[in-house]
């Protein structure tokens, strides 16, 4: 009987882990690497995580703020510039400017290389629920 409670214990805690926990893989054509919301607000977040380049040209994080039933706010730069191909430790904030009603319900991010004087080219979004 010690055994089974035991296990039902261990069960319920896993399942009873935040989605929070967990790692948002990201990646672009000039970069990859990994975010983790560490808090975040009603219009507001705070990430980390690893970022590096795949080419060894300048790539960092944007970040968005999402809403179920409004239209998201892109923060653009989250993070410096990275140029290594190693991992390195990047992240950063994004906050909603104008106070609106709806509370956020994720953090987005994406990976874009830096280009002068071109638009910056950036991957798909990934996302990590409040």
């Amino acid at each position: 009987m010690k055994k089974i409670m035991r296990s039902l214990g261990l069960a319920m805690a896993v399942v009873l882990i935040p989605a929070s926990a967990y790692a948002v893989n990201l990646s672009s054509n000039d970069g990859n690497g990994t975010q983790t919301v560490t808090s975040h607000g009603d219009q507001s977040f705070t990430s980390t995580g690893k970022l590096r380049s795949n080419t060894g040209k300048k790539v960092y994080y944007r970040g968005i703020v999402i809403y179920n039933n409004y239209t998201d706010y892109t923060c653009d730069r989250i993070s410096s510039n990275t140029t290594s191909k190693s991992y390195v430790t990047r992240g950063g904030s994004c906050s909603q400017l104008a106070p609106i009603p709806p509370s956020a319900d994720a953090a987005g991010w994406k990976v874009c290389r830096d280009r002068t004087g071109l638009p910056d080219g950036c991957g798909s979004m990934g996302k990590q629920n409040f």
